[in-house]
């Protein structure tokens, strides 16, 4: 047990405590509504409950949505797993800002985010109503095509030198030509 002390103090000292640091990014997405309506989980009618007409946005209808994300500076990726089933996951590709984003909160409601490198996507989102007596077995769904996205906060990439061609590699070539002319005239 000591031995496993001295070891964590050992790891803590040299190696410390590993703090990502964090990047915070705003999406304004406009996009075009495809899909729109009410429905149940369990296939129940929803017309039984109080509120059951859909009065979201129409299809055909141009939106601008706003999302904040907040991902590791590193790795463009971050996930939480929150209390109950609240969930959070962003991927973010920061040389292109092109995003895949999961939001689910504790009600039920889920969000999808898809957006390409190209300015296109998909947005898929859930909301879950609670009107009297469905116990969140009702909710509104609607389907976005992106029509175009932007992305505040994503720092600047910084251009990488290409890789020289290594001094021995003509070397090793012609190392390689010789051994195979030998291999050859061996065989003849």
């Amino acid at each position: 047990m000591r031995n496993f002390a001295m070891i964590a103090v050992a790891a803590a000292a040299f190696g410390g405590t590993a703090s990502a640091a964090t990047i915070n990014l705003t999406y304004n997405i406009t996009a075009e509504v495809t899909e729109g309506y009410r429905a149940t989980t369990s296939g129940v009618d929803p017309s039984i409950y109080p509120n059951s007409e859909y009065t979201g946005p129409v299809v055909g209808e141009i939106v601008d949505l706003i999302l904040p994300v907040m991902v590791d500076s590193d790795t463009g990726y971050f996930e939480e797993n929150g209390f109950s089933r609240a969930r959070e996951q962003y991927e973010v590709d920061l040389s292109t800002g092109a995003l895949f984003a999961y939001i689910m909160p504790d009600d039920d409601s889920a969000y999808s985010y898809d957006l390409e490198a190209d300015g296109t996507g998909e947005i898929f989102i859930q909301t879950t109503i609670l009107p009297e007596g469905s116990n969140g077995d009702l909710f509104d769904s609607i389907k976005y095509d992106v029509l175009s996205w932007s992305v505040d906060g994503l720092p600047e990439m910084t251009d990488v030198a290409p890789v020289p061609l290594p001094g021995a590699m003509p070397l090793l070539l012609v190392a390689l030509a010789g051994a195979g002319w030998v291999a050859r005239r061996r065989s003849s």
